[in-house]
């Protein structure tokens, strides 16, 4: 019932807060990009823009390596080139969205659209640079007025759960708080979607969504893998966490060896750090 009333209540407040809102430049994993293509032409025929749920940086160099570990090992693969880093950040979901779609701070859960620099914000820049545009989520657009801000960016397709089950055969649901459209299924039908029309450029945004708090366990993972890190055996739902982006960057490195990324830039990075209630945890980031 808790879950059930905090939706309703930010889908209808949707109206609400937009009085006030200020903009400010903000830190960005995307920045270096952005900045880039003021100055030359983007070299990648595909560039995929991941906003990985509550996806923080823990203080222990130890568990943030383990974290992801998947990813980091690409660094051995033929043909990858990663770089890393860490994003300061204050703030939810939406802010989290448009500090790397646009490079802006606007802490607002309800963006007033009529004060988004569109100009600035990549489906623009890039759609003008020729590529297509996709915004992508797991469920539904009325959260957050997604179904407003997103299409005001200026993406050519916005994309969240009606429409994914169109296209995805048999979409299994994940998550307790927001039930929507596993990742994994979504991450297979963004290969896809990269692979179709090779000569046409393409920009993908994705939002995901199986990492929001509460953690349900996750599918096909030896939880055992926790064992080694005292913090981790200790807190069940912290453990699911870490092992849910495992999950999600295991199947982004598969990808990669595959050869399925071949040509593609993608830029992957955390929302917001986890929003645990209790402080205990949360100081662990």
């Amino acid at each position: 019932a808790s879950s059930v009333n905090n939706l309703r209540r930010a889908i209808s407040t949707a109206d609400q807060n937009t009085r006030s809102q200020t903009i400010q430049p903000s830190e960005s994993a995307s920045q270096d990009f952005r900045s880039s293509l003021s100055s030359t032409s983007e070299e990648f025929q595909n560039i995929i823009l991941i906003a990985v749920e509550s996806l923080g940086d823990f203080s222990s160099r130890e568990l943030n390596s383990f974290q992801i570990e998947p990813i980091v090992a690409l660094e051995k693969h033929p043909g990858v080139v990663l770089n890393n880093g860490v994003v300061q950040f204050e703030g939810s979901t939406v802010p989290g969205e448009l500090r790397e779609l646009c490079g802006i701070k606007l802490l607002a859960v309800h963006p007033d659209i009529s004060i988004l620099p569109v100009d600035e914000c990549l489906p623009k820049v890039l759609g003008g640079m020729g590529y297509r545009t996709w915004a992508i989520h797991g469920f539904i657009g009325t959260l957050f007025s997604r179904n407003r801000w997103y299409p005001a960016l200026e993406f050519d397709n916005v994309w969240f759960a009606p429409e994914l089950d169109e296209k995805i055969l048999k979409a299994n649901r994940c998550g307790i708080a927001f039930h929507g459209i596993c990742d994994m299924d979504i991450w297979k039908m963004i290969v896809e979607l990269k692979s179709d029309e090779p000569d046409s450029k393409k920009f993908i945004y994705w939002l995901t969504l199986s990492a929001h708090l509460p953690v349900e366990s996750p599918d096909n993972t030896d939880s055992s893998a926790c064992s080694q890190y005292p913090a981790l055996t200790q807190n069940t739902e912290l453990c699911n966490l870490v092992l849910k982006h495992r999950q999600l960057f295991s199947g982004i490195a598969e990808s990669a060896k595959r050869g399925e990324l071949d040509n593609t830039r993608i830029i992957l990075v955390g929302d917001h750090s986890p929003p645990f209630l209790d402080n205990d945890t949360r100081v662990l980031f």
